[in-house]
């Protein structure tokens, strides 16, 4: 993962291929995903968020839901509330 990266910034540096802006999306975006998967509430709920309002990516409520859900499942009380008052699925 860390040679992706370092590939990624010498692109960006030397060749101008992505902007930063790109740069940083992915590896939030990436991160948030990384930790989501393996477990981590703070992760699936940072995951649900980003689907939900479309930042550094295109709204998805389903995924949303589901990490929403994996979170809430995971003792987060702000996904409970947030699937309790947008999703209209209390937990």
């Amino acid at each position: 993962m860390k040679i992706f990266f370092l590939v990624l910034l010498i692109g960006v540096v030397f060749f101008g291929v992505v902007s930063v802006k790109d740069v940083f999306r992915e590896v939030f975006f990436n991160e948030a995903y990384t930790g989501a998967i393996a477990g981590d509430v703070k992760s699936q709920l940072c995951l649900a968020q980003l689907y939900h309002i479309g930042k550094f990516t295109d709204v998805n409520l389903v995924e949303a839901e589901k990490w929403y859900r994996r979170a809430a499942q995971n003792g987060s009380q702000t996904a409970m509330d947030i699937l309790c008052w947008e999703f209209n699925k209390c937990v």
